[in-house]
């Protein structure tokens, strides 16, 4: 199983009382994609609204980052290779575009490349390797704001995944591709796990 790193994250408002300006939404509003969105980085007066959700804050109490009072903020679409194949939110829309066969503009195809950072690999592994996404291929995004030690509940959840993997694959340790923040999210979690652990369920590395 080649274990992809990537991030999709999403944010709802819950009684969010305090907000930059006028343009940003407060009080209650459902989960609307936070990253990546290039919305708020294009419409006058809105980047300051996305930075406001984005932002974590220090929390006393537990010794831990949080994101800011009224707002909640999840990894979207958590072992799916979607997350990583688009991590854009507006991507359904240019993948439809490019089904209908519209010609795009030569810069708006070299943007859609960096907006696919594995879509090749996931259909390579697919389509030539016979891997089957939610069988011997999944991603395990991430909340890139917080640090590989203060995200214990990501280091849970992949620990979770590929013990269910090697499982569901008669006994096959798993290979994991890593990517970006994904590199040391893995490094730290394997570290902290025992080497008999790592040996049973992980490949040996290669460079």
């Amino acid at each position: 199983m080649p274990g992809l790193g990537g991030s999709q994250l999403e944010a709802r408002l819950v009684n969010k009382a305090k907000k930059r300006s006028v343009l940003c939404h407060g009080g209650t509003r459902a989960w609307f994609a936070l990253w990546l969105n290039l919305e708020p980085f294009v419409t006058p007066g809105r980047f300051e609204c996305w930075t406001d959700n984005a932002r974590l804050e220090w929390d006393f109490a537990t010794h831990a980052p949080r994101s800011p009072s009224g707002v909640e903020v999840r990894v979207a679409r958590w072992n799916s290779t979607e997350s990583v194949e688009r991590v854009d939110a507006n991507a359904a829309r240019l993948d439809w575009l490019q089904s209908q066969k519209w010609a795009l503009p030569p810069d708006l195809e070299e943007v859609l490349g960096w907006l696919n950072p594995l879509k090749t690999m996931v259909h390579r592994l697919v389509d030539e390797l016979g891997y089957t996404r939610g069988l011997d291929l999944f991603a395990a995004p991430y909340d890139f704001r917080q640090s590989p030690h203060s995200n214990k509940e990501w280091g849970a959840a992949m620990k979770s995944l590929i013990e269910s993997t090697v499982a569901r694959n008669g006994g096959r340790p798993v290979t994991l591709v890593c990517h970006s923040m994904g590199g040391l999210y893995t490094t730290a979690l394997l570290n902290r796990l025992e080497e008999n652990w790592v040996r049973k369920h992980v490949t040996e590395p290669h460079f």
